[in-house]
């Protein structure tokens, strides 16, 4: 038996892109706001729709242990707290995994491959993007080269994003 957690379920695939459908078949699910989880500790339960949060956070574990070196190389960055905020890196956020996350001003960080230029992908991430601002986050994309050969212009970039 597989036991990767991405094996339980056929619309979450590696890209982070798809959310999970709810019990009517849709996507998205009942979550809570942003702006609650923004209130401090460690409530990520609080943004996840509470029927698939166990399996979520599954994936997310195995995300971090299988984390690209675009995404390794940003977290060396953030983990560090050089931009005075703490980051969380794939964290659960709603019916997604966000490759980082920071309580200060709901802003999300996302790392992308090549893939995400393909046409489905992104229309995928659109849509992602959009239920992710309708829950009162923003969200910051660098592809993976920005990461790995412009890092201060992405530091900057992301502390320009927290402090506007």
């Amino acid at each position: 038996m597989d036991k990767h957690p991405s094996s339980q379920i056929e619309s979450l695939d590696s890209s982070h892109s798809t959310p999970l459908p709810t019990r009517e078949g849709q996507g998205g699910g009942s979550s809570i706001p942003a702006r609650e989880w923004q209130g401090g500790g460690s409530a990520s339960y609080k943004t996840a729709s509470p029927d698939r949060y166990a399996l979520l956070r599954a994936y997310a574990r195995e995300n971090r242990k299988h984390a690209t070196l675009a995404e390794r190389y940003l977290w060396e960055h953030l983990r560090s707290s050089v931009l005075g905020v703490e980051f969380l890196r794939q964290h659960v956020v709603g019916d997604y995994i966000a490759d980082f996350a920071s309580r200060h001003g709901g802003l999300i960080i996302e790392v992308d491959g090549g893939y995400h230029s393909e046409p489905r992908q992104a229309e995928d991430d659109a849509v992602r993007m959009s239920h992710l601002a309708q829950m009162g986050y923003h969200v910051l994309r660098f592809s993976n080269e920005e990461v790995l050969y412009d890092i201060e212009n992405v530091l900057q970039q992301i502390e320009n994003d927290l402090y506007d």
